[in-house]
Order: C-alpha cells, then structure tokens, then sequence
C-alpha cells in the first residue's frame, strides 16, 4: 500500500494505510464467489482474469474455497 501511496504522492499515507489494516476482513476474500451467480461469473470472467493473472491469482469460482494467494510474495 505504500508503493500505492507514493506513486500518487500522497503526502502522510499512514492514517490511510492504518485505516486499511484495521478494516481488512480476510474471511470476506471468497465473498464474490458466493455473491455472483454462475452466468454472471461467466460473463466477467473474460475482463477479469487477465488482470488477475497478472497480478498472481487464479480464476478459481469453486464456491467456499480460498483464493488462491499471490504466486509470489
């Protein structure tokens, strides 16, 4: 978050980074999956897997499973 911060100079980024850390639910992760019925899913999986992808997950639309976490950290 704070490569985030700097990229868009913000001057004094930590109220904003300790409000992120003190909100983040990570039990909510899944939440899409459960929320979005399958031929929606279907529908916005092509916009959204390239840029997920990108960023180290995998599409993965198994109700109740855990996202799978970035590749590289």
């Amino acid at each position: 978050m704070l490569e985030i911060a700097n990229f868009i100079e913000l001057e004094n980024p930590q109220p904003m980074i300790d409000f992120a850390v003190s909100t983040a639910n990570r039990s909510r992760i899944d939440r899409w999956k459960d929320t979005f019925d399958n031929q929606l899913l279907n529908e916005i999986k092509e916009i959204m897997e390239p840029t997920m992808t990108k960023l180290g997950y995998q599409w993965d639309t198994s109700k109740k499973s855990s996202y799978t976490d970035r590749v590289s950290r």
